[in-house]
Formats: structure tokens, sequence, C-alpha cells
């Protein structure tokens, strides 16, 4: 559920509310709409809306499916233009509670940006992020131990990012078949987390946020393992 009356924000280093021209924020904040989403998912489902730390729980049963609802807000990154004005992306942000977690999310960019490389790759790309999601479903039931680890360490949502940042050049390596395209992927994206330096340039699919850092629940030692774990798993030699 997203209430855009309000919204979060980022501003770049040294830059006041005043110098992008925002005003007083208003007297209706997230706190606010995140209590009365509760009321209302309380008097919609009783005992069954419970309250968590980031959504609200809805308990399933015989006639409904379980389900958890977010109270988010617009979030605006500010950024700088050249002649010195200033413009921003939108995405949508929630906070934990007592506002000590923040997640964003950039909706619309992921999907533009998904859209665009499926178009340049032929549409490989969405295909083979399923074949490493199979990979990685395939590693946790019946891999090695440390495949086993590596794969449960990592999200699909990290699986599709490496995927989108391997070059375009990774695709369409053989026609009919798509074992050389991954074996190509794995490899470009293994050599691409090896260390921080050239891990520190890899994004997200929304292009917005940086793929690792404090603010992700993943690390680069986890992907680079999940990776050499994915190679060996599928067969591929060395």
């Amino acid at each position: 559920a997203v209430f855009k009356g309000a919204f979060f924000y980022d501003l770049p280093q040294g830059v006041t509310r005043e110098m992008v021209g925002l005003g007083a924020a208003p007297a209706y904040s997230f706190d606010h709409f995140k209590a009365d989403l509760h009321k209302a998912l309380v008097a919609k489902f009783g005992p069954d809306a419970k309250p968590g730390n980031i959504a609200f729980d809805i308990t399933g049963n015989s006639g409904r499916l379980p389900a958890d609802v977010t109270a988010f807000l617009p979030h605006r990154r500010y950024t700088r233009r050249p002649d010195g004005s200033f413009t921003y992306v939108e995405g949508v942000e929630t906070r934990s509670t007592g506002g000590t977690r923040r997640i964003i999310n950039w909706h619309q960019e992921h999907y533009d940006y998904g859209v665009a490389k499926n178009e340049a790759t032929k549409r490989r790309f969405k295909r083979v992020v399923r074949i490493l999601k199979r990979l990685k479903g395939d590693m946790t039931e019946s891999g090695t131990p440390e495949a086993k680890a590596a794969a449960a360490a990592v999200p699909s949502f990290l699986v599709e990012s490496l995927v989108f940042n391997a070059t375009d050049t990774c695709f369409n390596k053989e026609e009919g078949s798509y074992v050389q395209d991954v074996r190509t992927v794995v490899a470009h994206c293994w050599n691409e987390t090896k260390d921080d330096v050239t891990a520190g340039k890899l994004v997200e699919v929304n292009k917005v946020k940086p793929l690792f850092g404090g603010h992700q629940k993943w690390t680069r030692d986890q992907a680079h393992a999940f990776l050499l774990r994915a190679w060996n798993h599928a067969g591929f030699a060395s």
C-alpha cells in the first residue's frame, strides 16, 4: 500500500531541503499511515492481521491464502544537473518499526531496464535468469554441503541482478542451446565479483542501487562463492 501524500528523500552531500525546493514536512507522516493501515487491516481481518517489523502478516484460512501488506511512501533520490538545478528518480520506501531499517525499491526502473536487457539479448536474459534460479534450487536439494550453503545465502533477486550485469556479448553464444550462455555468464560474473573494486561497479537491475554494500542483505563474498559452486554443480570444465 502506497500513500502518495508525503514522501521520503535522499539529498546529495551538502544539499538542503530548501535548495531543492522542498517545503515543510507534511503533518500526516509515514508512522500515521502505517498506524491507520494497521487499523484498517484489523477491521477487515481481525486477529488474523498481525504487525511485523516491516510488514503486516495476514494469516491464511480455508478460504484465503496467507499474505503480507507493507506500508510505503514514494522515495525521491535527488541529483544535481550540470546547470546546478536538481532532478530526482522516484521509487518507494518503507521503514521498520522504530525506523532503524530503510527498504527502498525501484519497481518501474527494474521493469524498464529488465525489458531493455531482455530485448538487447534476444530474450535470453530472462531465460538465463530462470536457468540459474533452477540451478540454485537444485544445488539446495542435491548439491554438496558447500553448494547447499552457497545457494542458501543468495536470494533470487541477487541472481537476477548478477545476470543483468553480464555484458550483452555473454548471450546468444550458440543457436538452440543455452549451455554456453550460462557458462559465459557465470564466468563473467565470477570475475566481476573477485574484489571490491570490480564488484563496486555492479548495480541492481534498476541501475539506481549498487549491488553490494552495507545496505544489502548479501555480500560480495557470498555472491562469488555461489558462482563458483554453481559452476561446479553444472559440471562446467575449467
